[in-house]
């Protein structure tokens, strides 16, 4: 039981560090499941550049990795406070998208389709890990966003191809 919750109290520390990068006042104000806990403005350099990086490119999709969930909603707060219709955001993390299903739903969702006149519903899709593999994002992808930075360089490779990959023919 004492090797458990040492183990519990490592991780949690490796989760509330993941979130200072993000912005040192993130630390308890969403809980998981996306319900605010404290009035803090949502604002960092870091969040604010990827703001910025969204607004330049309106009109192709975004995807934009975090592994903590609770800034998934900070982030989407940014982006909607920026002028980013809310309904134009979806977000993928394990809260949000149990099953497989959902998961293609919400990639259908901000790909569109084409070649039958579908437009995409969503400009932006906020991930963490469980958009790693599976998941295809990459038929209007202009660009990712690692807001934070993984372990190992293979995740960055696995981020990137969900929009780096055929069927991309943006730069």
């Amino acid at each position: 039981a004492e090797g458990k919750k040492a183990a519990g109290e490592i991780l949690g520390l490796l989760q509330r560090l993941a979130m200072i990068t993000l912005h040192p006042g993130l630390m308890g104000t969403y809980d998981w499941k996306g319900v605010r806990k404290a009035n803090i403005e949502p604002y960092s350099p870091k969040i604010a550049a990827m703001v910025s990086n969204v607004l330049k490119q309106r009109t192709c999709g975004h995807i934009v990795f975090a592994e903590p969930v609770a800034s998934h909603w900070w982030m989407k707060e940014a982006l909607v406070q920026a002028g980013i219709p809310e309904g134009r955001i979806a977000i993928l993390n394990g809260a949000t998208a149990k099953d497989t299903a959902v998961r293609q739903e919400i990639a259908e969702r901000f790909n569109g389709d084409p070649l039958r006149g579908v437009e995409p519903d969503f400009d932006v899709v906020i991930a963490n890990s469980i958009a790693y593999e599976g998941i295809d994002l990459q038929t209007r992808t202009c660009a990712i966003h690692h807001m934070d930075l993984p372990w190992e360089p293979a995740t960055i490779e696995q981020r990137n191809g969900r929009g780096v990959r055929q069927g991309n023919t943006l730069s």
